[in-house]
């Protein structure tokens, strides 16, 4: 069975059913590949997050602010 980001990154977010979350688990546990896949997406995850929480604290510059 092939398995698509969309549905690793929902079984990340727990947006799937139980029996979904199962299924991918055993996927993951059995397979190295999507194991390795998953592990990629997680820290993606947390890189994204530290990122949006530093551009967060930029401030935009007054005269760019004032042209727009």
């Amino acid at each position: 069975m092939k398995i698509d980001d969309s549905a690793l990154i929902k079984f990340i977010n727990n947006d799937l059913s139980r029996s979904e979350r199962n299924i991918i688990q055993l996927l993951i546990n059995n397979n190295s590949k999507i194991k390795s896949r998953v592990e990629g997406l997680k820290n993606f995850k947390s890189i994204l997050k530290e990122e949006s929480k530093v551009n967060k604290k930029i401030k935009m510059p007054k005269s760019l602010y004032e042209k727009i």
